[in-house]
């Protein structure tokens, strides 16, 4: 019987006149596989039933048939089968789980440490905290405190803060808690305490995955005032030598925006650092409170070499700016070349109310008149939608005839 998967992509490449070409690549000599490869190597469940079961279970979120794997003697079904409560997420596992943690294998160890933090039981808190003294496999030691962040309750954050003595300059020990900071932080758990031992984590010579978590972890934990740390956070974020430990504290310098010296510093990023990612990460933490002083960074921003870097700066004036001409925006537009750049800039321009509005709406129409690529005229015409005088314009445009047509091109181009 013919596999209806199969019928569904046969249809599609005939309605789309693709058949030939599909025959012909069907009927292309591939190159054969290399003589060292094996069936079993690529593929691991052609030669172990259990492992195949394991997945099937898996798939069918099947508990009861998976606990029994977690004691199979093979340590390669019992790891296969910890990994598959990862995905499994039930808390009904959590004890059987919690006894994988004493497994003679690390790497069963480490697998149920993982699906622990996935199941996110805070009644596996106790046991996590445990074993990290005690865990021998720095892989395992790691994994077990990222997923005791992923478990903790705000009560139980002190148990992650106090590694034990032994383990002080274990660099294994020292990212996983960074991990677990960051884990906890996105589940809104925190507190000073945390945040003085992240910004410990964000300097050398800690290892590069204890930086890149922690500072993360300051730039995505909510709430966080981190003003008293400005001076520590611009060092990083100018200083360290992997871009995105730069870019995510960078990131976090936005939540010390009170301090004074923070504007200069992003101003300095955005015009300097090597790496697109950080200059984007500088101009997403500017804010209104800050415009002057980094106006002009980011108006130097819109001709920056990489589009990305120009049209986060056109957007941090279309969504900061204010008591600005539009016709400045209007002029620096005009001499833009890519055109979502220049699209956003036109938008910043009309979201600005005073002298001049009508010729700015003006110049926004004949450009989308003139347009011939629809992602610039459905820009052009989300630009206009900053001004209300232009709504019959933009009404007219979504539902001329001519649009349905253009609607349907740019379905095409999508699929």
């Amino acid at each position: 019987m013919t596999h209806p998967l199969f019928l569904f992509r046969l249809t599609k490449l005939l309605a789309f006149g693709c058949l030939s070409s599909w025959l012909g690549a069907c009927t292309t000599p591939r190159p054969s596989a290399p003589s060292t490869g094996s069936a079993t190597a690529i593929n691991k469940f052609t030669a172990d039933t259990a492992l195949r079961r394991i997945a099937t279970a898996q798939d069918a979120r099947q508990t009861a048939l998976l606990l029994p794997y977690l004691r199979r003697p093979d340590a390669t079904h019992r790891r296969e089968a910890a990994l598959a409560f990862a995905s499994v997420q039930d808390k009904a596992a959590t004890s059987a789980l919690v006894t994988c943690l004493s497994d003679t294998n690390p790497g069963v160890r480490r697998a149920a440490a993982f699906a622990l933090g996935q199941t996110a039981d805070s009644s596996a808190t106790p046991a996590l905290q445990q074993r990290i003294a005690a865990e021998p496999d720095p892989a395992a030691r790691r994994t077990i405190l990222e997923a005791l962040g992923r478990c903790l309750t705000r009560n139980e954050l002190n148990t992650l803060l106090r590694l034990p003595p032994s383990l002080a300059s274990d660099t294994a020990s020292i990212t996983g808690q960074a991990w677990g900071l960051y884990r906890a932080g996105l589940r809104g758990i925190t507190s000073d305490a945390a945040v003085a031992r992240l910004m410990q984590l964000i300097e050398l010579p800690n290892p590069h995955g204890a930086r890149l978590a922690a500072t993360n972890a300051l730039a995505r934990s909510r709430g966080l005032d981190l003003t008293l740390y400005a001076v520590a956070l611009a060092r990083v974020a100018q200083a360290d030598p992997a871009y995105a430990v730069r870019s995510a504290a960078t990131s976090a310098l936005s939540k010390a925006a009170e301090a004074p010296s923070v504007p200069s510093v992003l101003a300095a990023i955005t015009r300097r650092d090597p790496e697109y990612q950080v200059r984007v990460s500088a101009l997403r933490a500017m804010n209104a409170a800050m415009y002057v002083p980094v106006k002009e960074a980011a108006w130097a921003a819109l001709t920056d070499k990489n589009d990305q870097v120009a049209l986060t700066a056109a957007e941090f004036f279309l969504t900061h700016a204010a008591q600005e001409p539009g016709t400045l925006f209007l002029e620096k537009a005009n001499k833009l070349q890519p055109w979502r750049v220049r699209a956003t800039l036109l938008a910043a321009a009309l979201k600005q109310r005073g002298e001049g509005q009508q010729a700015i709406r003006g110049a926004v129409q004949e450009r989308y008149t003139a347009a011939t690529d629809p992602y610039e005229k459905g820009y052009l015409l989300k630009a206009l939608g900053e001004d209300p005088s232009a709504y019959e314009f933009v009404s007219a445009a979504t539902f001329a005839p001519s649009s349905r047509s253009l609607s349907g091109r740019m379905v095409w181009r999508r699929w």
